[in-house]
């Protein structure tokens, strides 16, 4: 893994004790640079060498022997303190610019949390006049949605819509793992009918799928089912799932399991032992909605999934700024500590100036 520099160059402090598996490297030599010495062991191509000598079964350990014979490249000391120092400046400004990216995520995502709550429990209309909900997680609600339960909109847990499916015939499989926080699931694996555990749980195209276990619940595992390659599918036992009658469409209940404010609440209201916490079925048979009209829940679904593309866009673009940056850092220091990129004095400056 990637080290933080600063951690590893104790040069204030009186003492340090450090735990047995770290090794701690003290330069015995005056001709030796202690940051250097940090940045080259901070370089992945550097300790390769490591890693090709490591031994061990479960957990890999590197010997002394093995560590102490490690051959490292050693310019003059002045070029070393002069690597050191503008790697210093150099990943500070990386470092820097990548906690920024990453602030803009961090708003993006809250931003993109604030719109689907908005959408699904105050409409499009800023507008419309409101009532009071008397719910905890969200206060008001448009003055002509209708009050209900999701146990009075969708049945949980429903059975086979048809007849029950022959042995031979194909069935989707989707455990947990094949459901994705982004609201997708994959439905390539099938099994015949007669090899589907009895233990998973059913689901039909039209279904919304709810992960009621931490942490997949938290984290926004769930789905609306609009197409499948079989009749029939099955999935985890850890799927709550949802029928919509047709007094809701199925994305939006999709949309309304799905905001994260909501889930929020939910896992405040988690039951079991830690780690093995879930959304109990009355829970949700319990949760309050209001439910604006059909044609006011497809104008909101159209303007969620516009917004969702446009969000996950932006979300791509800034994670791919974040990857060129540390592929950058890291490149850097491996040419920097390596030789193949010289550092002189007026490097340096010019880092330190524009730093």
């Amino acid at each position: 893994d990637d080290i933080a520099i600063p951690s590893l160059v104790a040069e204030d402090l009186p003492g340090v004790l450090c735990g047995y598996h770290l090794a701690m490297i003290r330069p015995r030599l005056s001709s030796v640079s202690g940051p250097f010495l940090a940045w080259l062991h901070a370089s992945k191509s550097f300790r390769a060498q490591y890693e090709a000598k490591a031994v061990g079964v479960t957990r890999f350990g590197l010997s002394q022997y093995a560590f102490r014979a490690a051959r490292i490249p050693l310019p003059p000391l002045p070029e070393q303190q002069r690597i050191a120092a503008y790697l210093d400046a150099c990943c500070a400004a990386i470092d820097a610019a990548v906690a920024a990216k990453r602030q803009q995520l961090q708003t993006l995502d809250a931003l993109r949390k604030t719109t689907i709550h908005r959408a699904v429990t105050q409409g499009l209309n800023p507008d419309v006049q409101m009532k009071s909900t008397g719910v905890d997680w969200f206060s008001e609600a448009p003055a002509h949605w209708t009050p209900s339960r999701i146990k009075n909109v969708a049945k949980l847990s429903p059975s086979y819509s048809g007849e029950i499916p022959a042995n031979d015939e194909m069935c989707t499989i989707v455990p947990m793992e094949l459901l994705s926080e982004a609201g997708t699931l994959d439905t390539t694996s099938l099994l015949v009918f007669e090899e589907v555990s009895g233990g998973l749980t059913l689901f039909e195209v039209g279904d919304v799928l709810f992960a009621k276990i931490t942490p997949c619940m938290e984290n926004g595992k769930g789905a609306f089912v609009e197409s499948l390659p079989s009749r029939y599918a099955f999935g985890s036992t850890e799927y709550h799932v949802l029928r919509p009658t047709n007094t809701i469409n199925g994305k939006f209940l999709y949309y309304y399991t799905y905001n994260p404010i909501f889930r929020a609440y939910a896992a405040e209201n988690m039951s079991g032992a830690a780690g093995q916490k879930r959304v109990s079925s009355r829970f949700l048979k319990e949760t309050r909605l209001f439910l604006p009209p059909l044609p006011e829940q497809l104008e909101i679904i159209s303007f969620l999934t516009a917004k969702d593309t446009e969000f996950r866009a932006l979300f791509a673009q800034i994670e791919s700024q974040v990857a060129t940056l540390t592929a950058y850092r890291k490149s850097l220091i491996h040419e920097c500590v390596t030789g193949q990129r010289r550092i002189s004095e007026a490097d340096l400056n010019q880092v330190k100036a524009y730093g």
